[in-house]
Parts: C-alpha cells; structure tokens; sequence
C-alpha cells in the first residue's frame, strides 16, 4: 500500500524486478511492466481484442510497423496498472 497521492508500479519477469514511484501529482498516471519471456503467437487470442490484432507483428519487421505479442501485451499491461484494480 502506497499512501493516498502517491503512484507506483511493480512488475517482474524471469528474476529481474522494476519499480517506479513517483510523488504526488495531478492525476498523472503511472504504471509499467517487464516481460522477457516472448509469448508465442497462438496466446493472441487470450491477449488481444480482434480490434487490436491490426498491431499484431506478422513477419520481418519494418521499423515502427509493428509490435511483437509481448510488446503488446506489456504495454496492455502497464495501462491495467496505471487503471488500478477493478
């Protein structure tokens, strides 16, 4: 628990650990996530909405074309975080 104002984000991923805080502010939000274990493609389906597959990486990879799964999925991540519970 973090006291009332005050953001923070945990996240860990094949032994590693981040955190970021920060003090309090106007409703700036925070979140972040760590993933170095790729997801393989067929988890898509329990990963992304069908309107968000579009971002999906399906070959070589253009740079700024694309994201890979579990570029998405961390970044999806994150955002829950910085959503909060519920």
């Amino acid at each position: 628990m973090f006291p009332p104002g005050r953001a923070a984000s945990l996240s860990h991923s094949a032994g590693i650990a981040v955190a970021v805080a920060r003090v309090p502010s106007h409703g700036i939000p925070l979140g972040c996530d760590l993933e170095f274990r790729p997801l393989p493609h067929r988890a898509a389906r329990l990963v992304l909405r069908v309107d968000e597959e579009g971002l999906l990486l399906t070959g070589a990879r253009p740079v700024d074309a694309a994201w890979s799964l579990t570029e998405l999925f961390s970044a999806k991540e994150a955002a829950s975080r910085v959503e909060g519970p519920g």
